[in-house]
């Protein structure tokens, strides 16, 4: 719940050109089988979260995640990684 997922974003750098005119950047967001993405959390243009990986709640996602990871934090960095059979 309360998730935002952005396809596309925008460019600041360059103040002389309208957004209209090369000012937007759209990628995709890939995000894996099995995963748990947190309350309110926000994962930014152009990233692919893996396979079976937790995502912390209010966590602003800005970079790729490998599979079985778990991140977390603004913005999110690895926590842990998930170890098949451990608990």
């Amino acid at each position: 719940a309360g998730a935002l997922i952005e396809t596309h974003g925008h460019i600041y750098d360059d103040f002389t050109k309208p957004l209209a005119q090369g000012g937007r950047t759209f990628a995709p967001v890939k995000i894996g089988p099995d995963c748990l993405i947190g309350f309110n959390t926000a994962i930014m243009s152009g990233v692919t979260i893996g396979e079976r990986c937790i995502v912390a709640a209010s966590s602003v996602v800005t970079k790729d995640v490998p599979d079985r990871t778990i991140v977390g934090g603004v913005p999110a960095r690895k926590i842990k990684d998930i170890v098949p059979g451990q608990h």
